[in-house]
């Protein structure tokens, strides 16, 4: 088309996602610090979320500031520099000018540093690995990864649909159909089907419903992947481990309260299930692989879960 009114632009929600580069800047740790307010009487799930959404609020504008004052300092430095690679080709720089100038690149890398660190993040560890720069071509394939996913149009009935409200409605209703839960069956296994080498010891069901220990939780945090997607919250791994000492007491409370069946497990248990195309140009919803992505707090809880029955599982599956 000559004219692009624009109306088949797609426009992306405004999502907070914490970044690492953050971590990097001098004084952020302590200011976070400042923000989390100390644990009252209320509800644990209710001060967590309250807890998060204060820590969203005030990063999100914190950042939006940020990377606008790391634009304009970038580009004094730059301009810093400039002017003294001119002074000398004139003349000689002096002891207090090199001085200077070794102070300007330190900033500058500083700056670097954090940019490369965010491309990190949204390039992938294949595209950007450390000590790369950080050039056009990583920004290209960054941004390349977001388009592909990105769904303009399907095919619907034998015909390609672009309207936004249409590709709703039918992605919606085809993983609601995927998704919905089945009626339970009648028909069960009696319970004395196993025979009783299949079948717990006494020692080992002693040790599963044990109350689970700070360390447990402390060895999955250690334990994970630093470099996977956040879940809604935004929060990801690099967040958890910076702010530990602040925030591990309140995940271990949701776990003695999930040890207890007090814990309102559905307010943690959602995610966003992202579309990933299975080919280089899906025309179809069967050609997309939906992955669900889950808040870390949630994840941790159910690794701990998970490392417990793991330490029995042989017992009861048969490695055939």
């Amino acid at each position: 088309p000559i004219l692009d009114t624009g109306e088949n632009q797609v426009r992306r929600n405004s999502y907070f996602r914490f970044e690492s580069a953050w971590l990097l800047k001098e004084g952020f740790r302590e200011l976070v610090s400042q923000k989390m307010f100390p644990r009252d009487d209320i509800y644990i799930l209710n001060y967590w979320n309250r807890k998060q959404s204060d820590l969203r609020r005030f990063l999100k504008g914190w950042g939006f500031n940020q990377n606008r004052e790391n634009i304009l300092t970038k580009q004094n430095l730059q301009s810093l520099l400039k002017d003294q690679d001119i002074h000398d080709d004139e003349r000689p720089l002096t002891v207090e000018e090199w001085e200077k100038r070794y102070s300007l690149e330190v900033d500058l890398k500083h700056i670097y540093e954090m940019e490369e660190l965010f491309w990190h993040k949204k390039c992938g560890d294949q595209e950007l690995l450390q000590g790369d720069r950080n050039t056009e071509f990583f920004h290209i394939m960054a941004n390349g990864r977001k388009r592909r996913c990105t769904i303009t149009a399907l095919e619907i009935n034998g015909q390609m649909v672009p309207e936004k409200e249409i590709l709703t409605s039918h992605i919606l209703d085809y993983y609601k159909t995927l998704f919905r839960a089945d009626d339970p069956p009648s028909i069960h296994l009696s319970p004395q089907i196993w025979s009783q080498s299949c079948c717990l010891t006494n020692d080992q069901r002693c040790h599963i419903i044990r109350p689970f220990s700070i360390d447990e939780l402390d060895k999955v945090l250690k334990e994970a992947k630093p470099n996977t997607a956040p879940g809604p919250d935004g929060f990801n791994v690099h967040f958890y481990r910076a702010f530990w000492p602040k925030i591990r007491n309140d995940l271990f409370e949701m776990l003695l309260m999930l040890f207890e069946n007090k814990l309102d497990l559905k307010r943690l248990n959602f995610g966003v299930i992202s579309l990933i195309p299975k080919t280089s140009d899906p025309t179809n919803i069967k050609q997309f692989k939906p992955i669900c992505v889950l808040n870390d707090c949630f994840k941790f809880l159910n690794k701990v879960v998970t490392n417990r029955l793991t330490e029995v599982a042989h017992s009861v599956i048969s490695p055939t």
